[in-house]
């Protein structure tokens, strides 16, 4: 899934308290967690251990108690095991600072004001204060992807120079993290892998990973993979019917085909061109004890696309109900693969195809791109959007139902205005 750091602070530390050195410069290139080591001085209500909850309770005070992740609101007494401190607020110095009723509801409650000292240490803060306290402005991650115990960062220029720092911070402060990884280049090659370099942890890219309680295991360099689908995959797993048969043409590891085959009981006849996709799907189909149900192919998509058409003619293979198409990058360009695949007798597949937009009317831009690849008119086009990309680059969805090409069509409307009167 994608993690976005917290975005609330968690403490406001007063600017006394802040040295020179919680600024790492370019050449400061390690940690130096003890900058964090500072005391609030705050101020707290000794009451007997029995009124505990009446304080906890009471509405006028609620609002003014401290309210920080990882720290009590209630703390023993140092001084009498049978008192607590109920600890208040940053912003209130004495009792006189509570509205009259709630100093009132105090004092008859035997409530006395102490002052209380509380530690904080590196631990007591978050990923989003310590990035923002240790690296210079507009240098912070506020976002990252995770594969299993990977993380995956993509870090700007101005970035690189602490990315080892900003490794450490995401391993601290995210414990099922071991390896944090960032992308090198861009996605340029047939395969839809990226070059990436371990920046923090162990260089281990084994990853395993749950989504809607189907496991994937495959290694994160070889192969494409992106958590932030996870939910696009379960929609179209669950636009199927119950047994209907699936043509995957850029399957990967399996983020369509296993859930589908999972939760829909279809058979999906699944191809990837990336051989270690394909490796990595024969796996995790006996991983999710699908066998017999995923049928993987290691083929271009258009030639697994004719010979799939081939066997179905010769009745060795059913017919799709659907085909799915996830290549967002090139994948309408291969629509003119369904041309003239299809005759007047024969049912066709509802087709999935992703794509990426950047235009300003992205339905008639995709719409228009589709046809011209198909080479044919889109009747009831469904257009469904995924995920920003990047600022004003969108991925979609777009489903129809594969139309009649224009010779039947013709062929139709000849025998209609036959048979009239």
């Amino acid at each position: 899934i994608a993690i976005r750091l917290a975005l609330q602070l968690l403490f406001v530390i007063p600017a006394s308290n802040i040295t020179m050195g919680i600024r790492l410069g370019p050449n400061m290139m390690e940690l130096d967690r003890s900058i964090f080591n500072t005391t609030l001085n705050l101020l707290a209500l000794r009451v007997p251990c029995r009124s505990c909850g009446l304080f906890l309770s009471n509405s006028g005070l609620r609002p003014f108690l401290i309210n920080r992740p990882k720290i009590l609101t209630v703390v023993k007494d140092p001084d009498d095991p049978g008192m607590r401190l109920v600890v208040l607020q940053e912003s209130i110095k004495s009792l006189d600072d509570l509205p009259a009723n709630v100093q009132e509801f105090a004092r008859s409650n035997a409530a006395v004001q102490v002052p209380y000292h509380l530690d904080l240490t590196y631990d007591s803060f978050s990923a989003e204060q310590i990035m923002k306290k240790t690296l210079p402005a507009s240098c912070a991650v506020s976002a990252f992807e995770t594969i299993g115990h990977i993380a995956h960062v993509n870090l700007r220029e101005r970035q690189l120079p602490y990315k080892h720092i900003i490794a450490q911070i995401i391993l601290d402060k995210f414990s099922p993290i071991k390896s944090v990884v960032n992308k090198v280049g861009s996605i340029s090659n047939e395969f839809r892998v990226f070059d990436m370099e371990v920046i923090g942890g162990v260089d281990d890219l084994n990853a395993e990973v749950v989504e809607h309680g189907c496991r994937f295991r495959f290694n994160f360099r070889e192969v494409y993979w992106n958590s932030r689908l996870q939910t696009e995959h379960l929609r179209i797993a669950k636009s199927f019917k119950s047994g209907q048969i699936i043509g995957d043409l850029f399957c990967g590891v399996g983020p369509f085909a296993i859930p589908a085959a999972s939760q829909r009981s279809c058979v999906i006849h699944a191809n990837d061109l990336n051989p270690r996709s394909v490796h990595y799907l024969e796996q995790n189909v006996v991983l999710n004890g699908l066998e017999g149900k995923i049928f993987p192919y290691n083929l271009d998509a258009r030639e697994f696309f004719r010979q799939s058409r081939h066997k179905q003619r010769q009745g060795n293979m059913p017919m799709f109900d659907h085909i799915v198409m996830n290549l967002p990058a090139m994948a309408l360009e291969f629509l003119d693969v369904f041309a003239d695949q299809y005759d007047g007798s024969e049912k066709r597949p509802r087709i999935h195809v992703y794509c990426f937009t950047s235009a300003e009317d992205k339905e008639a831009d995709i719409l228009q791109r589709a046809e011209g690849f198909l080479r044919l008119p889109i009747s009831d086009p469904e257009l469904h959007w995924v995920r920003a990309v990047a600022p004003k680059k969108d991925m979609y969805c777009l489903s129809f139902d594969l139309p009649q090409n224009s010779e039947e069509r013709a062929s139709k409307r000849i025998c209609l205005n036959e048979g009239g009167p």
